[in-house]
């Protein structure tokens, strides 16, 4: 047995059946009316946060850890993480409303009451491609600044005004409960894969997530949990490069947070020439699979790479909305 298949059992055995919760969610913590959900493996491939979720539920049910709230861990897409996928039939992470009927479709249906009941989720992503550092990616408002500074599990944001969508036409997990009027994070840890300190570091902002829904359950408030918070630098996606052609490819190597200058060539020798429009840092280079023909093998991404640069001013100077969550 691979060490996948023995930790997606491990956790099966942490989640007892029971007709009121969907497969491969455990539940633990007192019960107390602050309801955190983890979210991990939203991507199949993304296995990274497994080992420290089941290191968590294993403390809360051995009594070395304790949490008064209430806790929901969820894998979201264990049927990919067996075959090494990302998805089977759709974006788990981008069908979180009513479209063509698919696997993820349904697992998103069925996970939305839970949602629904959560007071913060926190989704702990991976990227395909290498990461210079981790990365916070949701919009901004004054509740999540607090909530990415008190979980201090990255000092980036890539973020955007509340309400814009990240990829027009579809609505992401954190999107969804964030329709819903509450807290949702995502984090991208690390690249995928599971390797020491990206355990490390999802148990880290797991543990923190817990200990400040514990303070609120005990009257403390959190902007006050955010005092002497480091300073978090913000990104805004600039620019997004179409896939226009399957003839496009990137030159090798490129990273997220690589850092790139306008006109910097970034296509592949004897591809169509693609330059950086702007001085930034890159986010999700593409690097598709292809077959023994060079073919893509699935559908065209919708673009390529993107070019984030520094968010110059604070959000409410630059007039942001404010509102829920």
């Amino acid at each position: 047995m691979s060490e996948l298949q023995a930790l997606l059992a491990r956790f099966e055995g942490l989640c007892p059946p029971s007709a009121s919760l969907p497969p491969f969610v455990a539940q633990a913590g007192e019960g107390g009316p602050f309801h955190v959900v983890l979210c991990c493996m939203t991507h199949g491939d993304e296995t990274g946060s497994l080992p420290a979720a089941i290191a968590l539920l294993e403390s809360l049910q051995k009594g070395t850890r304790r949490f008064a709230g209430r806790l929901s861990v969820v894998l979201g897409n264990p049927p990919a993480a067996r075959l090494g996928r990302r998805f089977g039939q759709a974006d788990l992470n981008r069908v979180f409303l009513p479209g063509p009927p698919s696997w993820e479709r349904s697992r998103a249906a069925e996970l939305m009451p839970l949602l629904d009941q959560a007071d913060l989720v926190v989704d702990l992503h991976q990227t395909i491609e290498a990461t210079a550092q981790p990365f916070h990616i949701h919009p901004w408002s004054p509740v999540l600044e607090q909530w990415a500074q008190v979980l201090q599990g990255a000092q980036d944001w890539v973020t955007r005004p509340m309400g814009e969508s990240f990829a027009t036409g579809t609505c992401c997990l954190d999107e969804y409960v964030r329709d819903q009027g509450k807290a949702a994070l995502t984090i991208e840890l690390s690249q995928k894969g599971m390797r020491p300190q990206t355990t490390a570091l999802a148990l880290a902002v797991m543990d923190r997530a817990l200990d400040a829904a514990e303070a609120i359950l005990s009257g403390s408030d959190l902007g006050n949990m955010t005092s002497g918070a480091t300073k978090m630098r913000l990104w805004r996606t600039s620019h997004k490069q179409p896939y226009a052609s399957a003839e496009l490819r990137l030159r090798a190597g490129l990273r997220n947070f690589e850092p790139v200058q306008a006109g910097e060539l970034l296509s592949a020798p004897g591809t169509p020439e693609l330059r950086a429009p702007c001085p930034g840092v890159l986010l999700f280079p593409k690097y598709p699979p292809r077959d023994a023909a060079g073919q893509i093998d699935g559908p065209l991404p919708v673009d390529i790479f993107r070019v984030l640069t520094p968010l110059r001013q604070h959000p409410l100077a630059l007039g942001w909305p404010t509102g829920a969550p």
